[in-house]
């Protein structure tokens, strides 16, 4: 009971934290949907700490110029030099963070979830004679 209680707290805590124009996005999988290769643990901080700091740091950055709302994140970054100086550095680094992360979330799969494109099975036969021979030298 009291590990949830905390888990509610943090979740809590977090969810108000998150507040702004961008959202932590949910993760399409569970934490431990990587293991061995990516443990729980690590998962659970590097989501909810990590990439929960870039997603406020950069809702805080745009408080001082609520006009830029209504721009995505990659229009934010593709004109980053039309920004106002003072929130620059804030927008570089936590808005490149921020779609960093929820890129990397979408590109992950826990093992035997995803298929392979052709294109990549067709590369990677070539320059290795064969899946097996690829995963075999990896």
């Amino acid at each position: 009971m009291k590990r949830f209680k905390s888990f509610f707290i943090m979740f809590f805590c977090i969810s108000i934290l998150s507040y702004g124009q961008f959202k932590l996005s949910p993760l399409p999988f569970k934490y431990n949907a990587l293991e061995p290769y990516i443990d729980s643990t690590t998962m659970y901080i590097h989501y909810n700490f990590h990439h929960t700091a870039y997603v406020n740091n950069l809702n805080k950055a745009l408080e001082k110029h609520p006009e830029l709302y209504k721009k995505d994140i990659l229009e934010l970054i593709q004109k980053l030099n039309e920004l106002p100086a003072d929130i620059q550095t804030a927008v570089r680094n936590n808005g490149g963070g921020f779609y960093n992360h929820t890129f990397f979330w979408t590109i992950l799969a826990p093992a035997g979830t995803a298929d392979m494109s052709i294109k990549l099975e067709q590369i990677l036969i070539t320059n290795f004679g064969s899946l097996d021979k690829f995963k075999a030298e990896f």
